[in-house]
């Protein structure tokens, strides 16, 4: 390879190790899309993490999942942990959202009221939350209550159809217009 195909993948890899900071995983899938990298280029100090999924209502049969991680504390986590994460990484590449405005700490577990992550844009700071679906009606509730109530707007993020017309439909019920939207975001 010559010394300018070189230099490119080390700022490639720069750049993903910056948005890792932020982001803390991604599904190796998306990676090399995102950064334009073959898996032989990616920088061998990255830790993975591949992780046995099953297959959920909006993902066909099970499989391995390799994610690309941040560091060691990051790439052991659980499975469902690194799914979640990857999610919330997803919605910031959705949302075009830069690094410095964005926290994803989605390893956090079905925390009650605390979102997955927040996005400073401008003035305003908009919760976010990736749902598989696994939430029941109160928690849900609950969730959409409580950052109506504490951020300017709230965003999610779902890698289900049925889950996204779901949420839309509770938000407009909720009468929460232009201060809630939800995104279809798949990581894989």
């Amino acid at each position: 390879m010559g010394d300018c195909c070189v230099e490119k993948n080390l700022e490639k890899n720069a750049v993903l190790k910056l948005d890792l900071e932020c982001d803390k995983v991604m599904s190796l899938k998306r990676c090399l899309e995102r950064y334009d990298l073959q898996y032989k280029d990616l920088d061998k100090s990255i830790p993975l993490a591949s992780e046995f999924l099953a297959g959920t209502n909006y993902q066909r049969g099970s499989d391995v999942y390799t994610f690309v991680c941040f560091n060691a504390t990051y790439s052991s986590l659980k499975g469902w942990q690194l799914r979640h994460l990857a999610g919330v990484t997803e919605m910031r590449f959705l949302l075009g959202a830069k690094t410095n405005e964005w926290s994803n700490k989605a390893r956090k577990g079905q925390a009650l009221l605390v979102p997955d992550g927040v996005w400073t844009h401008g003035c305003e700071r908009i919760a976010l939350e990736y749902d598989t679906g696994s939430y029941a009606d109160k928690q849900l509730n609950d969730k959409i209550a409580a950052y109506a109530a504490t951020y300017a707007a709230q965003i999610w993020g779902s890698p289900s159809h049925t889950r996204v017309a779901r949420l839309e439909e509770k938000f407009k019920a909720e009468g929460l217009g232009d201060s809630a939207r939800v995104l279809y975001a798949t990581w894989w």
